[in-house]
Order: C-alpha cells, then structure tokens, then sequence
C-alpha cells in the first residue's frame, strides 16, 4: 500500500518504484538468509519441503525481479509501461502472500512449540505438584504421627497424674477414714466415759442416800447406846463403802473407770441396801426390846411408888418434926441467893440495856427452819416407798432416768438444753415408759432427787467450771415454770445444804460437839477429818454461782408464767447480809459468796436498780467491808472482794458473767 501510494504521489515515476523494489528486495534476501539454517525440510503441503520451496521462490522472486528490472529498462518509456506496472505490482502482492504463509507457519509452529513447552511444563508442573503433594503427605504423615505420639504422651502422661491423683485420693480417704474412725471411737469412748461417770454419780447418790437413810434409823431408835452398839460393824462397813466408792468416783473424774469398776460400785450400793435393811431388822429387834423393858421398868416403878407410899405414912410424923427446920433452913438458903442474885453498879462506858441480835436475821431464821422442817415433812410422804424392797429395781432406774440428764447438761446449743428439758419434763409427768406415779410417792421421790441433783451440780460442776452454771440454770427455771413445787425444794436444799444462803449464820450450841456444829454451817466430814477451808470455799462458792445464775436466769420464748425465783431476791440476800454483824469464823465464807452473787447478778441488778444499786454497793464498800477487814484475815477473798468493789464503783458498771446464754436461746 505504501508503494502504491508513492507511486501515485510522484507520478509513477519509474525511479522511485526500482528503488523500492530493491529495498524490497534486500529486505526480503535478509529474512530469508535468517530463516535458512532452520529450513531443512517439507515447507508446503503435508510433504512439502518449506526450504526447498522457499529457495525456489526466492530465486523465482529474484530472478522475476531481475526480469522486472531488465523488463523495465527495456521498456522504460515505452508505451507499454503500464502493463509492466501491473506486473510489478501482482509480483508484490505474491511476496506478500506468502511472507504472510511463511509468518503464519512461523506463528503455527512457535504456537506449537510453546504449546509443547507448555505441555511440558505442565508435565514437569503436574509431576512437580505430584512430588510436592506426596513430600507434603509424606510431612502430614509425620506431623500426624509426631502429634498422635504427643497425644499418647499426653494421654500416659495425664493417666500417670490421674493415677498418682487416684493414689493420693484413696489414701487421703483412708487418712480420713482413719481420723473419722478415730474420732468416733473417742467420743464413743468420752460418752461411754460420761454415761459410766453419770452412772457412777447416780449410785454414790445412792450410797450417800443409804448412808443417810442409815443415820435417820439411828438418831429415830428408841435405845440409842444399844443401836450403836449392835451397829457399830454396819458403821464401820458403811464407811469403809464410802471410801471405795470415792476411789471409783475419782476414777470417774479422771476417765479411767473400767467396766469391773462399774460392777464394783453396783455391788457397793446393794451391799449398802442389804445393810440398811439388816439395820432396819436390827433396830426393829432393839426398839421391842426397849419397849419390854420399858414395860418391865413401868411395873417396877408402879411396885416401887405403892411401896413409897406406904414408907411414906410411916415416914410423915418424921416430916413434920423436921419441918420447923427445914423452913430455917430455907429462909437461909433464900437470903444466901438474893445475895448472889445483887447485880454490882455498872460502869458508865458500858451498855446496861439488853441489844438485840446483830448476828441473826429473824426472817432468814424462818427461812431456814422451814426448809428443814418442809424437808423432812416432804421425805416423809414417800418413806414407805423408801422403804418398801418391793421399789428397789424402780428407784434405781428413776436415779438413772434423772442422774444421766442432769449430769450431761450442756449450754453448747439450744437444742442441747431442750432435750434434757424434754426428757425431765417427761419423766416429771409420767410420760415416759419410766411411769413415776406407778408407787404412792415415788412422784415426791423423784422431784426430790432432782432437787437434790441439781444442787449437787452445783457442789461438783460450777465450784470447778463457773460457767456452766447457767445451761443448769436454764433447764432448771424452765421445770420450775412447769412444777411450781420443785422451786420450793430447790431453795429448800440450798439453803440447809448452805445456810448462808440464807443468810444465816449459825453459832455453835451449848453441848453441841463441834462435828455437828460445822455440819450445821455446811462442812463436809471425810473419815471424822473436817473438810478444808479451801475445798469448803470453793464447794459453797459452786453452790451460790448456781442459786445466782438461777436468780438471773430468763424464762424461755413465749413462756408467760411470772419467774420462779427473781432479781428480788438477790436484793433481799444483799441487804439481809449487810444488816447482819459478821462473825470471825464467818469472814471468809461471807467475803466468798459476796463476790460471787455480785459478779453473777451485779450487772442485772445495774439495769434494774440503777439508782439504788450504786448507793447499796457503796455502803457495802464504805461501812460493810470494813467489818470484814476487822474481823478477818486479810487475803484471799476479803482482798478479792475489796479489788472487785472498787473496780465496780470506778467504773459505776458490772460486766455481765460469763458464760450468761444469750437472750432467745432456746
């Protein structure tokens, strides 16, 4: 198209066209040299040799374009030029047909070179990924085994923990199981220990009950010196009873009782029985012998007076010769007494007039009488069921139906308290397999050994633990609600067991040895060996703790009977015993049981009296106590109530006892 164009443009000058067509040419001699190294075989047709043909046409085009050239000088300006035209112009467009043959076979073949190149790559490619997958696998395979033998690893190793864990486990159960073990076996062993210890308290309350009951058969015989007599080996045998049973007893307190123990003291309260009931035989057998003899001596006396009356006529003219001087003798007699009768001038610094009794309070006198009297008017209505051998099974399992609850009280929960509560109370009312109304007064019976038993408590238990006083208070007030009678007999043991409580404060009588004498006052005596200052302190400090605890004592919920024994009452000991002139002998006991009553009441007494109170406590420091310090020993409890005085009076309060149950317990 270009050479067409040039033509046109200059005037088919035929110059211009032989120059382009040896650029042409020349053009297309350099192709062909390039391409004929790799032209070796078939270029046309399915056998055609391309190189052969393409030489061939090379020298046809050349020699074409020779004869062109020759042809066009020839003719140049000759009239023919046109067709030459043509011809050049056929010749070019052939050159161009198959410069685009050949280009297009170069295209095919490179396409199918690249194709195979690509096919081979493909090849190389897919084996390539063929390897790449099988080393990825095989790496997958690796990994996976190396991860299956982490696992395992894993697996054993939490297996081996597991199992060290499963070990540890088991053997921290059976440690447990041991301990548990272990633990049960000691409180069943405490409670084994405390039911043999209440058990053992029941039958010394036991021995002590026949020991007194020996004593009544003693001071109620008929022949006194002849009872001694005849039962002096039975004394002797009781006291030698007493002395095993306190060894088993301090076995009890110490927890080493042994069940030969146990069999020991059931066979020493029998043999007691056995023995008061041979005394009762015995002094049934004195007691007829004394009323024959009394008889025997009445007819002697009635012979004797008819004798006497007859010596007695004879006699009479004897009496009235003596008369006359036995009247002198008389009136001398008379004057001689009247003399002695003369009382001397008193000294002016010396009291004439007669004082009354600054050592005894009427009142707490008719406190105390009555209390014994009521005593022994209650142990009366249930003698001939003392007394009856039919009874003995019955009262022994009664002293254990009350004993064991009693002795166990704990203030550790309210649940604690109302069991032992619940199990009194029942037994009180008979409604309990026990049925204590079964006997004529086996009821008056039981009450008063719980009397007795809860005051023992306080003997044994507070004098040693001062806070447990209150969980004994608490069941006791509340079967005081329900048995109004059972108060009576509680105050009525305190206050003959320790008549200071009273307060009362007894003097020795005239004829009266000094065993009884300490007796009377509250001493215990041991082999005929007085019980010691300390130990008797300490026995009667339990005793007011427990009578104090009692006063302080709140009623249970949604109790609405009035309290069997209040705060008035602590106020009345109080002012009683700052009326009463303390005596030397009483100093200690005094100094002892004021400070007790005020360290369990005082803070209560605070809130109810709080303008009183402080002015009692004052006169109680400033007037009272020095009695006390004069009359006393100063130590001890004097110097004990003197430091607690004055801490209260400083600190115008009292802190509340311990060991007080809280407000709502049960």
């Amino acid at each position: 198209m270009s050479i067409n164009n040039s033509f046109n443009r200059h005037g088919n000058s035929m110059t211009e066209i032989t120059n382009a067509f040896e650029a042409v040419k020349i053009s297309a001699l350099k192709k062909a040299v390039k391409i004929s190294e790799s032209v070796n075989n078939v270029t046309i047709g399915p056998n055609a040799v391309i190189e052969s043909i393409r030489k061939e046409n090379l020298e046809n085009l050349s020699n074409n374009f020779n004869n062109i050239i020759n042809d066009s000088k020839s003719t140049e300006k000759s009239p023919a030029s046109k067709s030459s035209r043509s011809a050049i112009t056929f010749s070019i467009k052939k050159i161009l047909v198959e410069n685009e043959l050949q280009r297009k076979e170069e295209v095919r073949k490179a396409v199918e070179k690249r194709q195979e190149q690509m096919a081979k790559a493909s090849k190389e490619f897919r084996e390539e990924m063929v390897l790449l997958r099988e080393l990825h696998m095989a790496k997958k395979e690796r990994e996976r085994a190396a991860s299956l033998a982490k696992l395992e690893a894993d697996e054993e190793r939490l297996a081996q923990q597991d199992e060290i864990k499963r070990r540890h486990a088991q053997q921290l159960n059976a440690q447990r199981f041991k301990e548990r073990k272990e633990r049960f076996e000691r409180e069943a062993q405490q409670h084994q220990a405390s039911e043999r210890k209440a058990l053992i308290e029941s039958l010394d309350a036991m021995l002590n009950e026949k020991i007194q009951s020996f004593c009544l058969l003693l001071n109620g015989s008929k022949d006194h010196n002849a009872v001694v007599q005849a039962l002096s080996p039975f004394d002797f045998k009781f006291k030698e009873l007493y002395k095993q049973m306190e060894m088993i007893s301090q076995k009890a307190r110490s927890a080493e009782l042994t069940t030969f123990d146990l069999t020991c003291a059931e066979s020493i309260v029998q043999l007691a029985d056995e023995i008061v009931n041979l005394s009762k035989i015995e002094i049934d057998r004195i007691n007829a012998d004394f009323d024959e003899k009394l008889a025997r001596r009445k007819e002697e006396m009635r012979q004797a007076e008819a004798q006497v009356l007859a010596e007695a006529e004879a006699a009479k003219i004897q009496a009235i010769n003596q008369a006359q001087i036995n009247e002198q003798q008389e009136k001398t007699r008379q004057i001689h007494h009247e003399a002695e009768q003369t009382i001397p001038e008193t000294p002016a610094n010396e009291i004439t007039t007669s004082a009354p009794n600054h050592y005894e309070d009427h009142e707490s006198r008719r406190l105390l009488d009555n209390s014994i009297g009521f005593l022994h008017q209650y142990a009366g209505s249930y003698h001939e069921f003392l007394q009856s051998p039919e009874t003995k099974r019955f009262r022994f399992e009664c002293q254990k139906a009350i004993n064991i609850p009693v002795n166990t009280i704990s203030a550790a929960s309210g649940s604690d308290l109302m069991d032992k509560y619940d199990k009194l109370r029942l037994l009180l009312q008979g409604n309990t397999t026990l049925n204590i109304n079964q006997y004529p007064g086996s009821s008056n019976f039981c009450k008063n050994l719980l009397a007795k038993n809860i005051v023992n408590q306080g003997e044994t238990l507070v004098s040693s633990k001062p806070e447990m006083a209150f969980g004994i208070a608490a069941v006791t007030v509340a079967l005081c609600c329900d048995f109004p009678d059972l108060m009576e007999l509680l105050l009525a043991h305190f206050r003959t067991i320790c008549p200071y409580i009273c307060p009362v404060y007894l003097s020795q009588l005239p004829g009266e040895n000094i065993e009884d004498y300490y007796k009377s006052i509250g001493y215990k005596y041991i082999d005929n060996v007085v019980e010691r200052q300390d130990k008797f302190l300490c026995r009667i400090s339990g005793i007011m703790r427990l009578y104090a605890a009692i006063i302080i004592t709140k009623l249970r919920r949604g109790v609405k009977c009035p309290h069997p024994h209040n705060l008035e009452n602590a106020w009345r000991w109080l002012a009683a015993t700052l009326n009463l002139v303390p005596k030397p002998e009483h100093v200690d006991a005094i100094a002892t049981l004021l400070y007790d009553i005020l360290q369990v009441c005082g803070n209560s007494m605070f809130s109810a009296y709080p303008t009183q109170f402080p002015k009692l406590l004052r006169a109680l420091n400033d007037q009272y106590y020095p009695l006390l310090e004069k009359k006393g020993v100063i130590g001890g409890p004097i110097s004990r109530l003197e430091a607690f005085l004055k801490n209260s009076l400083a600190s115008n309060s009292i802190p509340p006892p311990g060991g007080q149950l809280p407000l709502n317990m049960w």
